[in-house]
């Protein structure tokens, strides 16, 4: 349900290697240190301004498991409380499987930007809530 993409980094990488080490073999050594040096880069920078621009984002989804259905209302009043919109909310009744507790995706407009891990702590801090985490 959470549809994440996994390893694609990893992926990426082994076929930069892969090419890096071709370009060896055949000679192209200028190549291979610009390349090295733009996947350095890459790899060091690109995460630091990935965090910068989701923690501004003016959206957030988030994945909430809590103890009861009852609990929804007392979590939408938590996240209106830091001045939040809310504009849609997927419930699933968790009844699937015995373990599985009532969790909800809720669909979110930032109103000031930098709220994203206020939110979250917000929401942790509910006594009926297990398991709270952006998607």
């Amino acid at each position: 349900g959470q549809q994440k993409v996994k390893g694609l980094t990893t992926a990426a990488g082994l076929w930069a290697s892969a090419c890096m080490g071709l370009a060896v073999g055949a000679g192209f050594y200028e190549c291979v240190g610009l390349a090295f040096l733009l996947i350095f880069l890459v790899v060091h920078l690109l995460p630091a301004v990935e965090l910068y621009i989701v923690e501004n984002a003016k959206n957030m989804n988030i994945y909430v498991e809590f103890q009861s259905l009852d609990n929804v209302a007392e979590i939408i009043n938590r996240i209106k409380a830091k001045d939040v919109t809310i504009y849609e909310v997927e419930v699933d009744h968790g009844k699937q499987t015995p373990s599985q507790h009532p969790n909800a995706i809720f669909s979110l407009r930032m109103n000031r930007p930098g709220t994203h891990a206020k939110i979250l702590a917000a929401i942790s801090e509910l006594e009926d809530v297990y398991v709270v985490h952006d998607i």
